[in-house]
């Protein structure tokens, strides 16, 4: 008797096929992987560049680089982000510059005639005198730009919810500044407008607009403080006679130490941070500021602050 084994003819092609699959699966990893490497090269290219700049190197910008939109569009977002941080690295440097030349001038004033006082054996009355007159103005400059930095350092944490009626704050501002200028004409034309505001500090930035006026404007000139009422916002202007902007200036006027001539500015006075001041606050208070030349000869400086109520914590952390 004939013995044989029977088998099933499908288990060997079940065999080729699970085979087939795992090597089909296999190769599609394989693939996948390669496919998947070239694909991501261009963003890991990308992703060297950028850890290659540091704090040191935000002046420098990924350009040699091109690949899909997408990446493309983030190449770019990061150059213009790279190029707003240097805009503040740039800045802060140029506010420490200001204010450490601002501050080292006086000093060495004081240096140098406590000096010269000392290398007189017999210093008169008069030498004395004079040196303590130097010494006072220079402790003042001082004073007045340490005031003006704290200002600056201050401008968070306040609360805007004071009903301020522009018109009498104005009034007041020119009031207490008459006094200081004399010869000067004066234009006042305020109309009822009321906003909400920290009053401490909008008179603060108003009043550097109209001390500014008196500062630059000429002998025997013209100071225009006006307050407009309009649908929805109250209108500041403070126009003066005086020595004007260039249109150069007039681009950087609100940068902290910025002066268009900076020997005449310093005969005159101030280290250059009241209109800087001024827009911070005004800014702060959702407003804005702008500048454009008087028709006649001087400048002009308009404030826009909305009439809805902004009753909030100024520049709160978040």
């Amino acid at each position: 008797m004939v013995e044989f084994e029977y088998t099933y003819p499908g288990r060997k092609f079940y065999r080729y096929v699970d085979i087939s699959i795992l090597a089909v699966l296999a190769g599609g990893v394989v693939a996948v992987y390669f496919a998947t490497g070239f694909a991501l090269k261009p963003v890991n290219t990308l992703c060297s560049r950028i850890s290659e700049i540091d704090v040191t190197k935000t002046g420098q910008r990924i350009d040699d680089f091109t690949a899909g939109k997408e990446l493309n569009d983030l190449k770019t977002a990061f150059n213009q982000l790279l190029e707003r941080t240097d805009e503040v690295i740039q800045r802060e440097k140029r506010f420490s510059a200001g204010a450490a030349h601002e501050l080292k001038t006086p000093l060495t004033i004081i240096k140098t005639n406590l000096d010269v006082l000392r290398l007189s054996d017999r210093p008169t009355d008069e030498e004395y005198a004079q040196t303590i007159s130097v010494v006072e103005d220079q402790t003042d400059r001082m004073t007045k730009l340490v005031k003006d930095l704290f200002a600056m350092t201050a401008l968070e944490g306040y609360e805007i919810s004071d009903t301020v009626r522009l018109d009498l704050l104005m009034g007041q501002i020119v009031d207490e500044c008459k006094a200081l200028a004399p010869d000067i004409h004066w234009q006042i034309s305020l109309s009822p407008c009321t906003v909400t505001a920290n009053e401490v500090m909008i008179k603060h930035a108003l009043s550097n607009l109209v001390q500014n006026a008196i500062k630059y404007n000429t002998a025997d000139g013209t100071i225009a403080v006006s307050v407009r009422n309009e649908e929805t916002a109250c209108i500041v202007e403070v126009a003066d006679t005086g020595l004007g902007i260039s249109e150069e200036a007039a681009q950087h006027i609100f940068e902290p130490f910025y002066r268009e001539d900076k020997s005449r500015s310093r005969k005159i006075g101030g280290a250059g941070l009241g209109l800087a001041i001024a827009y911070d606050i005004i800014t702060d208070h959702g407003g804005t500021i702008t500048y454009h030349p008087n028709q006649t000869q001087g400048s002009v400086f308009v404030v826009k602050l909305q009439k809805h109520s902004l009753s909030q914590s100024c520049c709160a952390a978040d």
